[in-house]
């Protein structure tokens, strides 16, 4: 376990030149610790890029996919990446944010809630007030409605 923390940091240093082959190690392989270090190495270099830098379809197409699995540390980390991504990451998270995954879709809610995005708080608005989503949901939607609100007073 520690040898592995080590290793996504190190991965993670090497930027943008190692996006592709984490990515295609992503789609190649479903052992959940290998997907779920991968998608580490991707929170690590997210956090490094510069703002208005689009990762390649790849990348996202890989992400996507990790997302498609229940593991709840795929999730969270899938989620994580997204969150880190910013504007880009937002319609990944959107349509997280509508999963029947009550786990997928309240992490995905509470990214959402951190984004400063006009998408944003009409999307939050629908999912808290949807009677026929479980009330998990409806309540995060609430929440992160309220922290988004927060963030945009605090903008000005």
């Amino acid at each position: 376990l520690a040898l592995r923390r080590v290793s996504v940091k190190a991965l993670g240093v090497f930027g943008e030149s190692i996006l592709s082959p984490i990515s295609r190690i992503i789609q190649s392989n479903n052992d959940r610790a290998m997907r779920t270090s991968c998608l580490k190495v991707l929170v690590q270099v997210a956090a490094r890029l510069e703002d208005d830098i689009v990762l390649p379809e790849e990348v996202m197409n890989s992400i996507k996919l990790a997302l498609q699995d229940d593991a709840p540390e795929i999730i969270l980390t899938g989620i994580t990446v997204l969150r880190q991504l910013g504007e880009q990451g937002i319609l990944l998270l959107l349509e997280s944010s509508r999963d029947k995954n009550i786990l997928k879709a309240t992490a995905a809610i509470s990214a959402l809630g951190e984004l400063q995005n006009p998408m944003v708080s009409e999307c939050l608005r629908r999912i808290g007030e949807n009677d026929s989503l479980d009330i998990l949901i409806r309540e995060s939607a609430n929440d992160a409605l309220s922290n988004f609100s927060r963030l945009e007073k605090n903008k000005f």
